[in-house]
């Protein structure tokens, strides 16, 4: 009886397959093998699910992964091949860059102008309804990082008080009157930055007086 001579151990790309320097995913690839192209199997890892072949064309052992071709042949004298070492893990780089803490800072708020309009007004308790007892403070102001607050700060003779100018536009505003007090009235405007720098202007002067009929 004639015993049919075995066939060699071989794979057979079941799709386009990349064939490695050892059996994990770990390694790096150095051949593929075209879908339908086979290879002589030359060892298997303990588990039987990567095979060492000799690559048909290039002639060099790498191992492909059993999911994806076919294995034929003898494979009973496949024995487990010893794995190369597995490439050393790069150390990850740190992107940490020590940055510079930022520049306090130190510099206030810029008035480009600020005048109180108009500039003379009518005590409160005088006659001529018609004629105005309120002046309005207006600033234009600025700072690369932002007004935080903006008040004025008034005084004639016994009185005084302050108010907050509100944006309107460009510019910030607020009223001052009626007052009871005939004189000069002093107005002082200071604007802070969110960093607490200060800028002051003035004083500005408006005159309060009795109406004359």
């Amino acid at each position: 009886t004639t015993v049919p001579t075995p066939t060699p151990p071989h794979v057979t790309a079941t799709t386009d397959a990349n064939c490695r320097e050892g059996p994990s995913l770990e390694y790096a690839v150095i051949a593929s093998l075209a879908e339908g192209t086979s290879a002589a199997v030359t060892g298997r890892n303990a588990e039987s699910t990567w095979w060492q072949v000799t690559h048909p064309t290039l002639g060099i052992t790498c191992w492909i992964s059993g999911t994806v071709v076919q294995v034929g042949g003898d494979l009973g004298s496949v024995t487990v091949a010893a794995a190369p070492p597995l490439p050393p893990t790069a150390e990850p780089t740190s992107t940490n860059t020590l940055v510079p803490p930022p520049t306090p800072d130190t510099t206030p708020p810029v008035f480009s102008l600020a005048y109180a309009s108009p500039d003379s007004i009518l005590v409160e308790t005088t006659g001529c309804p018609s004629l105005p007892r309120v002046t309005t403070v207006t600033a234009d102001v600025s700072d690369e990082n932002g007004i935080s607050n903006i008040y004025a700060t008034w005084t004639i003779g016994a009185e005084n008080g302050s108010v907050t100018l509100v944006a309107s536009g460009a510019v910030y505003e607020a009223d001052i009157g009626p007052v009871n007090t005939a004189g000069t009235m002093s107005i002082t405007i200071y604007a802070t930055d969110p960093s607490g720098n200060v800028a002051q202007y003035g004083p500005l002067y408006v005159t309060v007086k009795y109406c004359v009929e």
